[in-house]
């Protein structure tokens, strides 16, 4: 055989081979990148995600003293000891002794669901502006499940006393109302001054699943400061 035949064949096969090799690291090439794929899924997976808010509330007024769920303390004879000047939130702290004497004898348990919920993304919004993860967050300021259900049951009575008390006073919200005390609510300057409805969707994004129960506590905190001049 000629040598000219012997080498063609030698290159042929070598090519073969050569093609062979490279559909090889093609296709481990592909099933790493697949793997890393389903990999960085998996670990999108395990990370929970902030819950999504539930639908707002509508204002609507309800009497839950009438109903037997609470029993509401007296707030035009309430009177609070603490000195205003020991305090950068007085106000807060006239409504928190206020809540404290007022009994709940139930929890509404969609109310309760919602607040939970509520509570939750709280903190994952918090731990996402602070770069940290939701654990960190939660470790960093002692909060535990415990803690998590006794802050969203404040806010349950907070909204059952607020309501009632709106119930009796007969308080009624109007789009003047509603900017003023969301502006409050969310310490708003006059720069930030918007429609009522796109301060309600702020306050649902960034603060809160119920706004118009909120501006109730709001106004209620009013009648407290009322009684209790300083």
């Amino acid at each position: 055989m000629k040598k000219k035949e012997t080498v063609i064949p030698i290159v042929i096969g070598m090519v073969f081979i050569a093609l062979i090799v490279v559909l090889v690291l093609i296709r481990a090439n592909h099933t790493k990148k697949t793997e890393e794929r389903l990999a960085e899924e998996s670990a999108a997976a395990a990370v929970p995600t902030a819950p999504a808010a539930p639908a707002s509330d509508d204002g609507e007024l309800i009497d839950y003293e009438e109903k037997g769920i609470i029993t509401l303390a007296d707030y035009r004879a309430f009177r609070e000891t603490t000195d205003p000047k020991d305090s950068d939130d007085w106000l807060q702290l006239l409504w928190d002794d206020y809540l404290a004497e007022c009994k709940i004898s139930e929890y509404p348990e969609d109310l309760l669901n919602e607040a939970l919920n509520d509570t939750t993304r709280q903190y994952y919004n918090f731990a996402e502006a602070a770069g940290m993860s939701v654990e960190e967050l939660l470790e960093s300021y002692g909060v535990d499940e415990t803690t998590i259900n006794e802050v969203a049951k404040d806010s349950v009575k907070g909204r059952l006393v607020a309501k009632t008390i709106a119930s009796k006073e007969g308080f009624t919200l109007d789009d003047d109302k509603m900017v003023t005390y969301l502006m409050r609510m969310m310490e708003y300057g006059e720069k930030d001054k918007d429609t009522a409805q796109n301060l309600i969707k702020d306050y649902l994004n960034d603060y809160g699943a119920r706004p118009k129960d909120d501006i109730y506590i709001e106004m209620v905190k009013d009648i407290l400061l009322e009684n209790n001049p300083k």
